[in-house]
C-alpha cells in the first residue's frame, strides 16, 4: 500500500507479491519503488499505474533492496547472506553479487554520492561496498591516494 506522507492517506496499492513485504523504498524521482519480500524476489514498480516494471528472483527471503539515485539498478539483500546489484537497464543479464555476511542481512542502502552500498545484518557488521570499477588498457602496475582521499592515480603498462 502506498500512503502520501506527509498526510497517510492512501494513494494506491502495488498488487504482485506472494508473501510479506519487508522493505519498499522510492527512486529519487518517485517514478519508481523497489520492494523486497518473503517470496524471494525484488520488485520494481511503476508508482504511477502500480505495474511490475521487473521481477527479480532469490533463492531465499528478500529482506530489504533499495534503488540508485538514477534509478538505473538495485541492491537487494537477504537470507542468502549476498548482496546483488541488478541493471535495470539490462534487464535480462545476471545480478552482480557479492558475498561476505555471515548471516541474513537486513538491510541495504545504495549510497551514491560515494558508490558504495551500505549492508547490515544479523552478524553484527556494516559493510561498505565499493560499486564502481575503473579498467585499464593494460596490467596496473601501482596506485596512490591523495592526501585529501578524492583522486587516486595509478599506472599501467609494461
Amino acid at each position: 500500500m502506498l500512503r502520501d506522507g506527509p498526510t497517510g492517506d492512501w494513494i494506491g496499492t502495488f498488487m504482485g507479491h506472494k508473501g510479506a513485504v519487508w522493505s519498499a523504498k522510492l527512486s529519487k524521482d518517485a517514478s519508481k519503488a523497489v520492494t523486497a519480500s518473503a517470496d524471494f524476489t525484488a520488485k520494481v514498480w511503476d508508482t504511477y499505474t502500480g505495474d511490475v516494471l521487473y521481477s527479480y528472483s532469490h533463492g531465499h527471503i528478500v529482506r530489504s533492496a533499495d534503488i540508485s539515485d538514477d534509478g538505473t539498478r538495485i541492491i537487494s539483500g537477504g537470507q542468502e547472506k549476498k548482496l546483488r546489484i541488478f541493471d535495470l537497464n539490462k534487464p535480462e543479464n545476471a545480478a552482480m553479487e557479492t558475498e561476505g555476511h555471515d548471516s541474513t542481512i537486513k538491510s541495504v542502502i545504495w549510497d551514491g554520492e560515494r558508490n558504495v552500498v551500505l549492508s547490515a545484518g544479523d552478524d553484527k557488521e556494516i559493510r561498505f561496498n565499493q560499486i564502481n570499477t575503473f579498467k585499464a588498457e593494460h596490467p596496473i602496475t601501482s596506485m596512490e591516494l591523495s592526501a585529501d582521499g578524492k583522486y587516486i592515480t595509478s599506472t599501467a603498462g609494461k
